[in-house]
């Protein structure tokens, strides 16, 4: 897929992203943010954060920058 269309779908895809992610492919994100090991005042940078769906997994006082090539996903996070 060219990288027009998949941003295409994605901000197509974005309005149910969070809804289908938790009913079909539901994955405990705290596990892998835990073994970050990550401190307050720590930045970290999450590629393809689409809606967001990671971030309550990120300890509290962490800086997080989030990217994603579709605008509306970001929009949503």
């Amino acid at each position: 897929m060219q990288n027009k269309q998949m941003i295409e779908t994605y901000d197509q895809g974005s309005t149910d992203y969070d809804a289908i992610m938790q009913r079909y492919w539901h994955i405990d994100r705290q596990p892998l943010i835990d073994s970050l090991q990550l401190s307050p005042g720590q930045t970290v940078l999450d590629g393809a954060v689409g809606t967001g769906l990671n971030l309550p997994a990120y300890p509290a006082g962490v800086q997080v920058t989030g990217v994603d090539l579709s605008h509306s996903m970001l929009s949503r996070g």
